[in-house]
């Protein structure tokens, strides 16, 4: 008899320790939480794209830095892109969703391919929820659905989408975020750029003429004076911020009480020597 029961333990035990084990394993591989790592497809640099006529770009049109690594570079783009996918280390299509300075293109919503002169990582993550989370090599976490700020060099002559070269990752930065002064409402108020005139303005300035259009501040004073009509004696800038993707936001305090906040924009050469224009502004009480 009391064998009978030492038995009878000895078998409980035995079942509750492959119960607790199978548990056990199912609660460290239940579906949906584990993270794992996925291969990302190595794209080609773009010289070996030449070479082998992947591209219908060549070496007389591609920046010379894009194929040597060495030899000087001016950003002349600048946009905040919604990434679209990831197609391989090398190249990331987004979705513009700010102003941009490709001139003779609707300002929001175009289709845009990135080229990393910096690679990603070949590996990427999936997260418990499925998502695929895209870096290395000092990117950013880049996710399928995020925005980001970006700065490069646009591709002269560029065919079906814009081509924007990243030349290095801390050019590709996760977006500052909308704010309350450069949010959309209906107080906001759109003003549109003549993309067409602009190439000229900057030529220009460039030849030592209207050389005010180079100060932002001074862009936004004369705005209010001559396209709002609003006197500016007396009045005075009272921010001047400028944003992660390159923006300037100015906040022009009047001699009345009123406020007029600005967003400019570079519509043509991002840097110092680049002329600047308002996008958008707005009348506070």
């Amino acid at each position: 008899m009391k064998i009978n029961k030492l038995i009878a333990i000895i078998i409980l035990a035995l079942l509750v320790c492959i119960v607790a084990g199978t548990w056990g394993v199912w609660f460290l591989l239940r579906p949906g939480k584990a993270t794992t790592t996925v291969d990302v497809p190595v794209g080609d640099d773009m010289a070996t794209q030449i070479k082998k006529g992947t591209t219908i770009y060549t070496t007389e049109n591609v920046p010379a830095f894009v194929l040597d690594g060495t030899s000087t570079v001016t950003a002349d783009f600048s946009a905040t892109i919604k990434v679209a996918s990831i197609d391989n280390t090398r190249q990331i299509r987004g979705e513009i969703t700010s102003f941009t300075n490709i001139i003779g293109q609707n300002p929001e919503h175009n289709v845009v391919i990135l080229y990393l002169c910096q690679p990603l990582s070949n590996k990427a993550k999936k997260l418990p929820d499925g998502a695929i989370q895209y870096g290395g090599n000092a990117y950013p976490s880049i996710i399928t659905g995020a925005s980001y700020d970006v700065v490069g060099v646009l591709q002269r002559g560029w065919q079906d989408y814009p081509l924007v070269y990243i030349t290095r990752a801390d050019e590709f930065k996760m977006t500052a975020g909308d704010n309350e002064f450069d949010s959309a409402s209906s107080a906001r108020i759109i003003k549109g750029i003549d993309a067409d005139k602009m190439p000229a303005l900057q030529e220009e300035v460039d030849n030592g003429h209207l050389v005010g259009k180079l100060d932002p501040q001074q862009v936004s004073l004369e705005f209010i004076e001559y396209s709002l009509n609003i006197p500016t004696s007396g009045s005075k800038i009272q921010n001047d911020e400028k944003q992660p993707n390159n923006q300037h936001n100015i906040t022009v305090s009047l001699q009345d009480g009123r406020m007029i906040q600005l967003v400019l924009v570079q519509p043509i050469r991002i840097g110092p020597t680049g002329i600047w224009c308002v996008l958008k502004y707005r009348i506070v009480q």
